[in-house]
C-alpha cells in the first residue's frame, strides 16, 4: 500500500502495549473523520489496537478542547487508570496532559519544534523504532518490572497515542511505580 507511515516507533509500542495487556487510547480534539482518516492512511494503524478513542465528538463528555486538561481527565475516567505517561508532539497537548497531571514526554512534530516543552518530563527528536513500554517506564524512572505488573488486579499501564505524521505517544504506570 502507498499509505501514510506512522513515526518511528509508534506502532512497535502500541503492539508491546496490547502484547502485555497495557489499556491503550488514542486522545485527540481534532474531528472525528479527521481521526478516522489517520486509521484509514496510516499503514498498520487501525481502531481496534486502542481501547478507547477519543475525538471532538466526545467534546459534550469531556468539556474543553486542549491545552485545557479536560480530554486527558476524560480519558482517565473511562479507562480507570491512576497514572498515565503521555507522549505528546506538540506544546499544547503536552500543556494539557501536564495540567492534568499526566507526566509527558514530548517528541516534537515538525511543525512545532519551537513550542514550549520545558514542562515535558523528557523531550526526545523521535521514539525508538522498536519502542517498548521499558522505554517509556525508564524515560520517567519506572523499573520495567513495576511498570508491568503480573497480577491483572493492578492498575494497568495506560497509553495514550495520537499516531500521525506528527505522532505522539503515551503511557501511564501504577501508582506505587512512580518514584516522587
Amino acid at each position: 500500500e502507498n499509505g501514510l507511515q506512522a513515526r518511528p516507533g509508534v506502532l512497535s509500542l502500541l503492539k508491546d502495549a496490547k502484547s502485555r495487556g497495557i489499556k491503550t487510547a488514542l486522545v485527540s480534539t481534532a474531528q472525528k473523520a479527521n481521526v478516522d482518516l489517520h486509521f484509514e492512511g496510516i499503514e498498520g494503524l487501525s481502531p481496534d489496537m486502542f481501547d478507547l478513542v477519543v475525538s471532538s465528538a466526545d467534546a459534550p463528555a469531556y468539556g474543553a478542547g486542549k491545552p485545557a486538561p479536560d480530554v486527558y481527565t476524560y480519558a482517565l475516567k473511562k479507562l480507570g487508570v491512576a497514572r498515565p505517561l503521555a507522549i505528546e508532539d506538540a506544546g499544547g497537548s503536552v500543556q494539557a496532559a501536564v495540567r492534568a497531571k499526566v507526566p509527558c514526554v514530548a517528541v516534537p512534530g515538525g511543525w512545532c519544534k519551537d513550542h514550549d516543552y520545558s514542562k515535558a518530563v523528557a523531550r526526545l527528536e523521535e521514539l525508538p523504532v522498536n519502542a517498548s513500554v521499558e522505554d517509556m517506564a525508564g524515560l520517567v524512572g519506572v523499573s520495567s518490572a513495576a511498570a508491568l505488573p503480573e497480577d491483572a488486579s493492578v492498575n494497568k499501564v495506560y497509553s495514550v497515542v495520537k499516531p500521525t505524521i506528527q505522532a505522539s505517544v503515551a503511557l501511564g504506570f501504577p501508582e506505587e511505580a512512580i518514584a516522587a
